[in-house]
């Protein structure tokens, strides 16, 4: 069987594979096996938990699919079949803007795309409202729901509704190795921080994502940066925190 972990690009979907790995001591593939990341090198590899396959990704994909055993694997996509989930997402002001990082820095896999192009989608994972539209996490069956956000800030808790879902207990403790993945391959590991993320942005490129994201950023509770008029996103209604988590339980 597959669970997918799905996530728009830079979300914190390597955050939770380092999570099954470290706490759960499970390993987890990915769609594209990651050959120019963290395929790259076994000690990054290892740091995560990810796990390469040898054939094609129809044949991986078929062979898995059909196993008793559980399959974790990362996807970027829209989903391919209706297998379980786990879905995390992240304020697409922080999580484009390193993807903006990602692109220029990366030695294997660099890229020029702008703010703009980024924010309509024009990359690799496509857009972030058309992500949460192919997902609909908050409804989709079998899908636990997370935040890159409190899987940083409370991971406890969020292990806690890792373990119901998967129905797997944690094994050991979560001390988060961010620093020493960072040393590893700092063009991936790059800082983690949503508020350095958030600072780079400019009033334009703001205006732009609001315009494109403003829906799904006001379902998801992500704070306005502007006074958000009647005519651009509906009435607005002020939000000082996240509506509370959906989740779906499967065993």
């Amino acid at each position: 069987m597959i669970v997918w972990l799905s996530s728009y690009p830079r979300s914190g979907n390597t955050l939770t594979r380092t999570i099954l790995n470290k706490v759960f001591m499970i390993e987890t593939y990915s769609e594209y096996n990651d050959k120019y990341d963290l395929g790259v090198r076994k000690d990054v590899s290892l740091s995560v938990g990810h796990k390469g396959y040898e054939d094609s990704w129809y044949d991986f994909y078929s062979r898995a699919y059909e196993e008793t055993a559980m399959n974790i694997v990362k996807t970027h996509g829209p989903p391919q079949d209706d297998s379980p989930a786990i879905y995390v997402v992240r304020d697409p002001r922080s999580a484009i803007i390193s993807q903006f990082h990602y692109f220029k820095s990366h030695p294997l896999t660099p890229a020029d795309f702008n703010m703009q192009q980024l924010i309509d989608g024009m990359s690799f994972g496509g857009s972030w409202s058309r992500n949460l539209d192919a997902w609909n996490p908050l409804d989709r069956p079998h899908t636990l729901f997370l935040r890159y956000e409190e899987i940083l800030n409370k991971p406890e808790h969020v292990i806690s509704l890792m373990s119901d879902f998967l129905g797997k207990p944690a094994v050991a403790a979560w001390h988060n190795p961010f620093e020493s993945q960072h040393e590893l391959l700092p063009t991936f590991f790059r800082s983690a921080s949503d508020q350095a993320n958030l600072a780079e942005w400019t009033a334009e490129d703001l205006h732009a994502l609001w315009n494109r994201h403003g829906g799904w950023m006001q379902k998801l509770g992500y704070v306005n940066d502007f006074a958000l008029t009647e005519t651009a996103f509906g009435e607005e209604r002020p939000l000082s925190s996240p509506p509370s988590r959906i989740t779906s339980h499967w065993r």
